[in-house]
C-alpha cells in the first residue's frame, strides 16, 4: 500500500490498475475497470469479481499468485 492509500497492480503486459482504498478497507479501481480488491487478514488481495489473489512485493506493488508474472492478463480472464 503506498502512503496514500492506493496499491498499483502491473500485469505482464505492462497494463497497470491503480486501486484506492475504501472508508471500509476495501480497494476499487479509480480507471473504470469496476475491479474490487479486499485484503485478508495475512495481507493477500483477493478480487471477487475473478478470484485471482495477489501480494504485496513492495510498498504499493501487487504481484498475482494465482497467473505467470510475464503473461498478460486477457480482458475477461478469470481463474482457471
Amino acid at each position: 500500500e503506498n502512503p496514500d492509500g492506493s496499491a498499483m497492480l502491473v500485469d505482464g503486459g505492462g497494463q497497470q490498475l491503480i486501486f484506492t482504498r475504501n472508508t471500509n478497507g476495501s480497494y476499487t479501481s479509480s480507471s473504470g475497470d469496476f475491479s474490487t480488491l479486499a485484503r485478508d487478514a495475512s495481507g493477500i488481495f483477493t478480487c471477487p469479481e475473478s478470484g485471482w489473489r495477489y501480494q504485496e512485493t513492495a510498498p504499493g506493488m501487487l504481484r498475482c499468485l494465482d497467473w505467470p508474472e510475464d503473461k498478460p492478463l486477457a480482458a475477461k480472464e478469470s481463474k482457471p
